[in-house]
């Protein structure tokens, strides 16, 4: 009898790793195989990475290629879980309390993959709510229900829940994770692009020349490094580096369109402050 291939190889005959001219993005192979394992084999998985560094669009774009249906829920703004993830207590027309059940008790029981987006900034509440979710009981209890609505919905064996993370001090606005949250999950370190990748990201989306690309990546990955030393409170993304492209596309002059776009996340002015450090990086162009 014919000896199987090992999944890996399996999944590499299947499912090509997404390439820049294709797709617009780029991916370390080695990150897209595993994330597209873990998918496969309904292993929950946090991704964790700088703000921008696309860990969003990297768990859809693999939900495309795979066939699976995404669900999103922003945790960052889910200012009552309660009401976001089980539901509430609603006046029929009758008069009547009746319980009305979230969207996401409806989609934990079908087979998707459910994107819990900026997890590091959800209200500790939620977490509490979701643990039975994520270890081996996969059910979610609704104990607020009344009457003889559903206490316990339990979650669909092919449901497999992805969590995007900014983990560490440096991020402000984030909770800390509780450790044994974060052990329910298989967790996948992104960073941000290298420079010639990124730029030619920004080509391919956005039409620039590739010289105007590498000096704006360029400029955005000192403010990165100077972030990452801790001497600025705020970093570039590939979001910013896209919206100054596309100005340069429309008739900008590039330090004006990294003027436009980047200065406004410092604070202080032209001459002091975090502001006029930034400043003094477009003297390099």
């Amino acid at each position: 009898m014919a000896k199987s291939k090992p999944f890996l190889e399996e999944l590499k005959s299947k499912i090509s790793v997404p390439d820049i001219p294709h797709d617009g993005f780029y991916v370390d192979p080695e990150t897209w195989y595993l994330l597209v394992r873990n998918l496969t084999k309904n292993i929950n998985t946090m991704l964790v990475g700088s703000t921008g560094c696309g860990k969003t669009e990297l768990v859809m774009l693999a939900c495309k290629k795979l066939g699976k249906e995404c669900c999103v829920y922003d945790m960052g703004s889910m200012y009552d879980p309660i009401s976001g993830l089980l539901g509430v207590h609603r006046l029929n027309e009758e008069g009547h309390s009746v319980f009305d059940y979230a969207k996401f008790t409806a989609d934990i029981q079908k087979p998707c993959v459910i994107v819990l987006d900026e997890f590091s900034r959800a209200p500790i509440m939620s977490n509490n709510i979701l643990f039975p979710c994520l270890d081996s009981r996969r059910e979610l209890p609704v104990e607020i229900a009344g009457g003889r609505d559903m206490r316990r919905i339990k979650v669909h064996p092919d449901c497999v829940f992805v969590s995007t993370a900014n983990v560490g001090s440096e991020y402000t606005g984030t909770n800390m994770l509780d450790r044994a949250l974060v052990n329910r999950f298989f967790t996948i370190e992104l960073h941000y692009m290298a420079e010639a990748d990124e730029a030619a990201v920004l080509c391919q989306r956005t039409g620039v020349a590739g010289d105007a690309a590498f000096t704006i990546v360029m400029v955005a990955n000192k403010i990165r490094n100077l972030y990452a030393k801790q001497e600025l409170s705020e970093t570039v993304s590939t979001r910013e580096t896209l919206m100054a492209s596309e100005l340069v596309v429309d008739g900008y002059d590039i330090v004006k369109a990294v003027e436009l776009v980047f200065l406004p996340l410092f604070e202080g002015t032209n001459t002091e402050g975090e502001r006029s450090v930034v400043r003094k990086l477009f003297a390099s162009f």
